[in-house]
């Protein structure tokens, strides 16, 4: 009688090995997605601090520099959740 394991001895054994019982992979999904929104937080943070920077230096009024800031965030929030519901 024939071994029914001897086929996966090959190489073409051990393709459909890796296919049926692949290894784990170390992604953890929500950790990963908790820094990539924080990196995002961050770079915003930035912009924000720039921007609102810039805002002074050439005199624009207070009530004009909330307005843009919260489109900045606003907009900036916006992206990133179509670029996450796209995958």
């Amino acid at each position: 009688m024939a071994d029914p394991f001897l086929g996966f001895n090959t190489t073409k054994g051990a393709l459909i090995r890796s296919m049926l019982f692949p290894k784990p992979i170390g992604f953890k999904f929500y950790r990963d997605s908790v820094r990539f929104i924080g990196v995002l937080a961050g770079i915003a943070g930035l912009g924000f601090c720039f921007s609102a920077v810039e805002f002074v230096h050439i005199g624009v009024s207070l009530s004009f520099c909330i307005l843009r800031q919260q489109q900045l965030i606003t907009s900036g929030s916006f992206r990133g959740t179509q670029l996450l519901s796209e995958h």
